[in-house]
């Protein structure tokens, strides 16, 4: 069926009172069928989100995320749910109304058209409207600044609008027209670039603990702890500036005990004899989710139902609220069933606690039928593997895996609880990770098309996408080149470099503009919107303690800046010959040579062999691991300097290091312990550049490769030893950022590349893998085998320790030519290999 995408005769709705924050907004059109089309199909694009039924039964889908003006729309395939004689679209449309770290505030506007046989019907002001009963308009408690707001929803309000014959008259209008398709404030539309997520059962969480809870105010003494919990642990600033159900459940008193053998419902929960508020309910949903939320209750009328959601159980029961976040929603049931979601807001966690209120006028029971999460994570099929002798690591890679799937949701975003933003550094590892484990070069390219149309007038990207946020950091659009050309190299598509080119010539311009005239390196960009942001380590998340911005006038340079930038310069040169336009690239190289030398010049460190991050009128200062692998990553320490340098790279993070991190209450890391000589104190790497010390220790020697392979065991085993079951986003764990550190962050999941990249040492060296560098390391395993995905199928490699050499085997998809030489296995003199296609 061939239409276009939208008829000209389409009109951009509204409610006619105009659009406002939080608002939710029903929307109907009724319509006759003499016959049934042999295919229908139902064109839908909203801000900010919506459900839409046909005759009554929920489609699988919502909005693509995407920027306002360049809007995104689904199709749905409506040809077995439509009938003979009258039927009804229905649709809820959401429009959040600010804007956070993963949605850019636009304009309220629902488009759609509904094709197929004696179709079609477009949206215009036939369709009718109303602002939805049930659920709380206009401002709310914020679930996070990065998320938006929480949801409370009032079922004795609603009504069964979404079904074909029900009446709407009292309440509802005409739909006010705004604007053709795209014709005023939006200007493109596109097909969802991905498909639509058809799963609708929720994963349903099992009864491990109930009780009852009491409210506890702050004079009233603490009752007696009874039973497995005693009290959430209060915000850390005292007070809430609102009470919110999250404030609420978190200020309760539970007392209760666990289940002897947890199960699925159906629960039943009696009012509470005596002092007891209401019932209490915790269930585990056995691993770490990301999706949206789904209740199914029996319950008198007026009854309250709080569920909140988190990672762990460290304070005793869910950390509900903490530092002005507030992770619940709340349901106030009509009598009967109520079956019920938290439709346009994803949660992420593996924990769901839950607070009864009864209303006092009945002593009827509540039973909780069923509660869980219908999974919104990535479903792709794991192509990458790794095996070896090592159970741990294969637990690691398992919780990497885990980890990698409930960061990619819509695009990839950085965690599936606190944020879940599109980051360009975060997601660049992401991508890696994917490519190395699902292939998923389609849904990487979208991240990085979404990241690279949020270029701001100053040329440098927005922080997040699709977003408007207050500030940016420099860095990372520098990172999002990297990951372009990544993209190119594993998929062996040039679509993203042809689209974002100049995109990526601007951003480079950008930084070298800032050229320092002394010495060749680029300045700091300073004052807001600019974040000297590098990673979460003591003075590498901001200009200096308590001052995120460089100021006006600041001299100092930064290493990791500009070694940024040569590696961006590096990428744009590497595209441009894949593209056969050498000279263009030889050009671009010479330009990151010349950086190269200067970050030598300036900030390597003679008297104790490091780099530092900082130079200033003469002075170097702070030593940082990361410095060092990036350094050596781009090509900037000389080759007679290259082994000392990897020899002491994870020194840092290693068991028995002299380099301590604390974090202190504001939530920013401080070196609290120096050894006496640089090398000693060097910071080392958090999660998040852990990529690059891997990558640094390209042919490194036996026992570095052995020393980085027990750190990572360190890092990542005890988060596994510990019961996790998914990658932490710090070593702090949940106490991490005052409370609020996420148990799931995609830049951890590292691992993969590790096994991948460089135990199995798999990696392209043409796009599209049509030439690929097979270099293996040993790190003191006995055997390692594994696959690796690319457009042409997988590589499987295979290899042996025996005494000091490798018998290495490599099967390839034909047309697909390696490299392996006895050359690049430097570990182990005399190395055999096997080639096989």
């Amino acid at each position: 069926m061939k239409t276009p995408q939208f008829l000209p005769q389409a009109r951009w709705i509204w409610h006619p009172a105009d659009e406002a924050v939080n608002q939710y907004v029903d929307f109907v059109r009724d319509f006759e069928l003499s016959r049934l089309p042999k295919k229908a199909a139902l064109r839908v694009a909203v801000d900010s989100d919506y459900q839409v039924w046909i005759n009554g039964t929920l489609l699988p889908g919502n909005q693509y995320r995407c920027y306002p003006e360049e809007r995104v729309f689904n199709i749905h395939d409506v040809t077995r749910h439509l009938r003979r004689g009258s039927n009804r679209i229905a649709i809820l449309a959401y429009f959040r109304g600010i804007n956070c770290g993963e949605y850019r505030l636009g304009r309220a506007g629902l488009l759609a058209q509904l094709d197929g046989g004696p179709l079609p019907l477009v949206t215009d002001s036939a369709w009718r409207c109303r602002l939805d009963p049930e659920y709380r308009q206009g401002l709310a408690p914020r679930t996070t600044p990065h998320i938006g707001f929480a949801m409370e929803l009032d079922a004795r309000r609603g009504d069964d609008w979404i079904q074909p014959g029900e009446a709407c008259r009292r309440g509802w209008r005409s739909a006010a027209e705004l604007a053709p398709p795209t014709d005023g404030f939006w200007k493109t539309l596109r097909a969802r670039p991905l498909p639509i997520d058809l799963r609708m059962e929720a994963l349903p969480g099992a009864l491990i603990a109930r009780g009852e809870f009491l409210d506890v105010g702050p004079e009233d003494p603490m009752p007696e702890a009874i039973g497995m919990f005693t009290s959430q642990r209060p915000p850390v600033d005292g007070v809430l500036p609102e009470s919110t159900p999250a404030s609420e459940m978190g200020q309760a008193f539970r007392r209760c005990g666990r289940v002897a053998q947890p199960a699925p419902g159906p629960w039943r929960f009696d009012p509470p004899a005596g002092k007891g508020r209401g019932g209490f309910a915790l269930f585990d949903l056995g691993i770490d989710r990301f999706g949206t939320l789904k209740i199914s209750v029996d319950a008198p009328v007026g009854t309250v139902v709080d569920v909140a959601h988190g990672e762990h159980l460290d304070d005793l029961g869910v950390r509900v609220a903490v530092n002005g976040n507030n992770y619940a929603d709340r349901f106030i049931c009509r009598a009967g069933r109520n079956e019920r979601t938290v439709p346009f807001r994803r949660i992420g966690g593996r924990y769901l606690q839950m607070h009864i209120h009864f209303t006092g006028k009945t002593s009827d029971s509540v039973v909780v039928h069923s509660i869980g999460v219908v999974p919104r994570e990535f479903n792709g099929t794991e192509i990458g593997s790794f095996t070896s002798d090592d159970r741990l690591l294969k637990a690691v890679c398992e919780l990497s895996v885990k980890t990698l799937r409930l960061s990619m949701g819509d695009q990839f975003a950085d965690c599936p609880t606190r944020e879940q933003s599109l980051y360009a550094f975060d997601a660049r590892n992401t991508a890696l990770f994917n490519y190395y484990t699902f292939g998923g070069y389609e849904y990487a390219e979208e991240s990085m098309r979404m990241l690279g149309l949020g270029a701001r007038e100053n040329g440098l990207l927005e922080l997040c996408a699709p977003a408007r946020v207050y500030c940016v950091i420099p860095t990372f659009s520098l990172a999002w080149i990297c990951a372009v050309r990544d993209h190119y190299l594993f998929s062996g598509t040039r679509t993203l470099f042809r689209e974002f080119e100049k995109t990526m010539e601007r951003i480079v311009d950008v930084f070298l503009e800032r050229r320092d005239p002394v010495t060749g390196l680029t300045r700091l960009f300073t004052d807001n919107p600019y974040w000297v942001f590098y990673e979460w380590a003591p003075g590498m998340a901001g200009y200096e303690a308590g001052q995120y911005c460089a100021p006006e006038g600041a001299t100092r340079l930064d290493a990791p800046q500009n070694l940024h930038l040569i590696e961006a310069m590096d990428a744009v040169a590497d595209m441009l010959g894949y593209e056969k336009r050498e000279e263009e690239s030889a050009t671009w190289r010479r330009r990151a040579d010349g950086l190269r030398k200067s970050v030598r010049r300036v900030f390597y460190n003679k008297q104790c062999g490091l780099f530092a991050s900082f130079f200033d009128k003469g002075k170097r200062w702070h030593y940082c691991a990361s410095v060092q692998a990036q350094a050596l990553v781009v090509g900037v320490v000389a080759k007679r300097q290259r082994v000392s340098l990897q020899r002491i790279l994870f020194s840092a993070n290693a068991p028995g290091s002299t380099a301590l991190i604390a974090m202190l209450p504001n939530g920013e890391y401080q070196l609290i312990t120096e050894g006496g000589s640089a090398k000693d104190s060097m910071i080392p790497m958090t999660l998040s550049t852990l990529l690059y010390g891997v990558k640094a220790l390209i042919d490194a020697p036996p026992e570095v490769q052995r020393l980085a392979y027990d750190t990572l065991m360190k890092i990542f085993g005890d988060m596994a030893l510990k019961g996790a079951t998914t990658l932490w986003e710090t070593e702090q764990g949940s106490d991490a950022f005052l409370g609020n550190g996420s148990l799931c962050h995609a830049w951890s999941a590292a691992p993969l590349w590790f096994v991948h990249g460089y135990l199995l040492g798999v990696v392209p060296a043409e796009p599209g893998f049509k030439r690929f560098h097979v270099r293996p390391h040993a790190a003191g395993l006995l055997r390692a085998e594994g696959s690796v995905p690319t457009p042409h199928g997988p590589i499987h490699v295979r290899w042996l320790r025996e005494g000091e050499k490798l018998q290495v085997k490599v099967q390839a998809p034909k047309n697909l030519v390696h490299d392996l030489t006895r050359s690049n296995l430097t570990l182990f003199e005399g190395s055999s290999q096997t080639r096989e296609h």
